[in-house]
């Protein structure tokens, strides 16, 4: 069974589970910074309508910087074996999966490179949660 930490030696796990979440937070400081681009990029047709994408756009981001601090503590300050680590880590790649899924199937069809993107990082970093929740 997976030790959330065993604090003793910085096996494997630690090095996926770690790298996804840095991963994520990354993304997520990402898509909080840049928001002008973002709005620059929308155009200045309909005031509500970039009201919404930037609210929409910088609460990816911070949904995305929770998801890897929260996988980021749980792992540096969980030791034993621990049923919630396991909830923790594979229900945070499920977000991210899901994140990744519905943003692949709507920014596929915007001209915004970020977008096309985006998924695959989401991808990636809930892989390295998961996998590193198994080993």
């Amino acid at each position: 069974m997976y030790v959330c930490n065993t604090k003793n030696i910085f096996m494997i796990n630690d090095i996926l589970i770690y790298s996804g979440s840095f991963l994520t937070i990354l993304w997520g400081i990402i898509h909080v910074i840049p928001n002008k681009k973002v709005m620059d990029a929308i155009g200045k047709k309909n005031w509500e309508m970039r009201e919404i994408v930037l609210m929409e756009w910088i609460l990816e981001g911070i949904t995305l910087i929770f998801v890897g601090i929260l996988v980021f503590l749980i792992n540096y300050y969980g030791e034993g074996p621990n049923v919630a680590c396991h909830i923790v880590f594979r229900s945070s790649a499920a977000m991210l999966a899901s994140m990744a899924t519905w943003t692949l199937i709507t920014g596929t069809i915007t001209s915004f490179k970020p977008l096309k993107i985006c998924p695959f990082i989401k991808l990636i970093a809930g892989s390295l949660i998961f996998f590193g929740s198994y080993l």
